[in-house]
């Protein structure tokens, strides 16, 4: 109540009354973020419920078994139908809704842009729908009589509470969009009081029963499950011959699902292009154990999920998965690079909150012959400005592994950015050669190619270095200035050049000049579009060279050290 008093003040910052309160608070289990993604996290935790309880609970002994409710209002009805589909389709029979159906928006009523029939849609859904007219706005018990008449009348099906109310009512705003997002004011407010019979001098005023009801509630301590995420990995090194760090990285995959009970995979349709899907008959799919039209087995305590082309509301769920319960749940979500961005809000939304989700998309400019609009020049960048992120692309298996050791051990989520494309297995190698005068630092496949044009530059007195990067801030921005110093020095006379076949937005900060993408690619295979934008090893190499000769004077390069340099070469 005090936080409230200071609402909109001075004394507002880090409130736990917040307009928006968020995961950090107790008793806040996740944050919704923007529109779409709250009702997506209810179905979340209804699913959580409905695995666990299938895992755990026996005849007479229900360990799990909460309900889950879910206000809401006509934006989250839009911008979440994704997810009101996959509910019904899964039998969420946990999750029910009450809609605040006032009819405004901020801008206008909302029939401007909203006419469709609610209630015949959610039928359509496999949702019972209980309709709640005016009487809502004139007794409040209707709502609970409408929540009790659904937990009578079904078992089986998910409840929407259709709910007629009118905001701002009884004052000159009801029913209209100034009362959905202005406050009322001082006149506006006695008058409502006085029609509710409340003395309009008091603020901030509870029943003491209001207070009395919350004295024996205490926050409980989350015991987290044991879990054994790294010896789950595979012990063994890679075979050195060509290997896709997507495949890699099913084999990890293959043996954290037969070990791990916590591990869920979720894919949007891509279960086997994207190698989550471990194996059929140990994992069965998550769903309704009476959906028999697919043909196969499926109870709520599979652990294989398939969303369809749900993308924002797959990562969404993840997220609720997450925050049930410590270590509960490790949710695994898959999808193409480019269909993420369909997700950008719910990512956003686990860095935020610190979740442990971990996102496996296939990347690289030649996947296959796709057209532009499948290729994500600009997402590693994207993703590398976002805060609270572990963004990795790991050049070989190996580096897959060690990405897979890093993002099962983080309290944030991890995006590994994965190659449909074999390469070799890289000679994992530190060798001293004295203080480079070229560096080259790279990422992913690009990587195979910095050292093979390290290899054609021996010829030209170069002294060169090869940095793999496959996670900018976890392998350089976090580590000591020590570190920094040894790997990549901060000495004028180093050129630096940075090659990565994405955009080259954000390496200027570790390099002088830089080899990328400046378009959204083209349609042919990996090996064309390669040659195609000079991202190939003569390319690279001639631009090495002139870059090289551009800083020559007197048979030496003259370059500011990188932290002094703030332009990017092009």
């Amino acid at each position: 109540m005090d936080m409230l008093k200071l609402y909109h003040t001075q004394g507002f910052l880090h409130s736990q009354a917040a307009g928006h309160p968020e995961i950090e608070f107790e008793g806040i289990e996740v944050t919704t973020g923007s529109l779409g993604q709250g009702f997506a996290s209810a179905a979340s935790l209804a699913m959580a419920s409905k695995h666990l309880g299938d895992k755990v609970n026996v005849e007479g002994f229900e360990i799990v078994n909460n309900k889950v409710w879910c206000m809401t209002g006509d934006g989250y009805l839009r911008e979440g139908r994704a997810t009101l589909s996959l509910a019904g389709h899964l039998r969420l029979n946990r999750l029910s809704i009450s809609y605040d159906n006032n009819g405004v928006s901020i801008d206008s009523k909302i029939d401007t842009c909203f006419t469709e029939d609610t209630s015949a849609k959610l039928l359509a859904l496999e949702w019972h729908v209980i309709d709640v007219g005016h009487d809502a706005t004139d007794d409040p018990i209707a709502i609970q009589k409408a929540m009790q008449e659904g937990k009578a009348s079904v078992a089986d099906k998910l409840i929407f509470i259709n709910t007629s109310t009118t905001n701002g009512i009884m004052s000159e705003s009801a029913g209209l969009p100034a009362a959905h997002g202005s406050a009322l004011g001082d006149a506006e407010v006695e008058r409502v009081k006085k029609a509710h019979k409340q003395d309009p001098s008091q603020k901030y005023v509870l029943d003491e029963r209001v207070y009395d009801s919350f004295k024996p509630i205490s926050a409980s301590m989350a015991v987290a499950m044991s879990t054994a995420l790294l010896s789950s990995l595979p012990s063994k090194s890679f075979r050195r011959s060509e290997f896709a760090t997507r495949k890699a990285s099913g084999i990890v995959i293959a043996k954290q699902g037969l070990m791990l009970p916590q591990f869920m995979a979720e894919s949007a349709d891509l279960m086997d292009s994207t190698f989550v899907a471990w194996s059929k008959v140990l994992s069965m799919t998550f769903r309704s154990p009476d959906l028999s039209k697919s043909g196969e087995d499926g109870s709520f305590a599979g652990r294989q999920i398939n969303y369809g082309i749900r993308e924002l509301a797959m990562v969404v769920v993840a997220n609720g998965l997450t925050t049930y319960h410590t270590n509960a749940i490790l949710p695994v979500v898959s999808t193409f690079f480019m269909f993420l961005l369909y997700a950008a809000p719910a990512v956003r939304m686990a860095a935020l909150q610190r979740l442990r989700v971990l996102l496996l998309p296939p990347n690289r400019i030649g996947i296959n012959e796709d057209a532009p609009n499948y290729r994500p020049i600009a997402l590693a960048s994207f993703f590398c400005a976002m805060s609270g992120i572990n963004y990795l692309r790991p050049a070989d298996a190996e580096e897959v592994m060690g990405a897979w050791t890093t993002a099962v051990q983080a309290n944030v989520p991890s995006l590994l950015s994965l190659s449909r494309q074999a390469m070799l297995l890289l000679e994992q190698t530190s060798r001293e050669g004295g203080m480079p005068n070229l560096i080259l630092i790279s990422t992913g496949s690009e990587v195979h190619l910095a050292i093979e044009v390290a290899s054609v530059l021996t010829s030209d007195a170069c002294v060169t270095r090869v940095i793999s990067t496959p996670c900018q801030a976890l392998f350089f921005d976090q580590q000591s200035a020590e570190y920094k110093l040894e790997v990549l020095p901060m000495t004028a006379g180093a050129l630096v050049v940075a090659t990565e076949a994405w955009s080259s937005f954000g390496w200027a900060k570790y390099a002088h000049a830089s080899v990328g993408m400046h378009s959204y690619g083209t349609s042919a295979s990996a090996d064309l579009l390669y040659e195609h934008f000079g991202c190939e090893l003569e390319s690279i190499a001639i631009r090495v060279r002139k870059s090289r000769q551009r800083h020559t004077k007197n048979g030496s390069v003259m370059v500011p050290a990188v932290d002094k340099f703030k332009e990017l070469l092009l």
